[in-house]
């Protein structure tokens, strides 16, 4: 279904995704905590949105302070800070997960957003670091967030400087695990088709597959009555816009 137009809640969408979270949920539980956990967790906080984000470094913080799983529930904020960190690797990810296996499956509670919405928001982003999340947390490929996003409405909206290659074996995949997510409108009435067609860029063959799993999607209009052609010409996508 198409949703209401919302500047202010549009705009929030298009910046938000960055921005460190602090929930009156997560001060309870480091409250809660041994000192110990309480100080590995800010500064595992820090160094995931930093520029020195690195496998070696999260490894010298763990050891240094001699993490062991002792509290039952722990905020995993800082999963979701290395996933929207440019500097993240496969290997990080999987590091993480191994040592945090409740990580994969976190959500925060203001924006809604998985690891999986933070990857798939990265210019970064690979094919395996979203099989990775995907393997953790199989049932976030069709969890929306707060503005009724699905990692693929993400992904076609943002990640407009991925090679085309990529993008388009990242698509298939999540197309794979959640077809329906083709059919679902942000809160703005916005397909993934016109997402990907006008801000997020996207090439033919990207517009193509989405098509393919919402025959005619191309024909529907969003919120503002706007095909995904218009989004394509107000972005300059000039091959989109002759395909579409």
């Amino acid at each position: 279904m198409h949703g209401p137009h919302h500047p202010k809640k549009r705009e929030a969408f298009n910046t938000n995704f960055d921005l460190a979270n602090c929930t009156s949920e997560e001060s309870y539980y480091t409250s809660t905590m041994s000192d110990d956990n309480t100080h590995l967790l800010a500064e595992l906080s820090a160094f995931c949105k930093s520029d020195s984000l690195s496998e070696d470094g999260l490894r010298e913080i763990i050891q240094r302070h001699g993490w062991s799983p002792n509290h039952p529930t722990i905020p995993y904020d800082f999963f979701l800070s290395a996933c929207s960190n440019e500097r993240v690797t496969e290997g990080i990810i999987r590091y993480l997960l191994l040592t945090f296996p409740g990580a994969g499956t976190f959500i925060d509670d203001v924006e809604r957003h998985s690891a999986l919405q933070k990857i798939c928001h990265n210019s970064n982003v690979t094919l395996g670091m979203v099989q990775l999340l995907l393997d953790a947390f199989p049932e976030s490929v069709c969890t929306q967030d707060v503005y009724d996003a699905m990692p693929l409405n993400t992904f076609c909206c943002f990640t407009n400087n991925l090679d085309d290659e990529v993008a388009v074996d990242i698509l298939k995949l999540l197309l794979e695990r959640c077809p329906e997510s083709a059919r679902y409108t942000i809160y703005d009435g916005s397909l993934p088709i016109h997402l990907a067609s006008g801000a997020g860029k996207k090439s033919p063959e990207f517009c193509r597959l989405l098509i393919e799993a919402y025959p005619r999607s191309e024909r529907l209009t969003d919120g503002t009555g706007k095909l995904p052609f218009h989004e394509a010409c107000k972005h300059n996508t000039v091959a989109t816009a002759k395909y579409l």
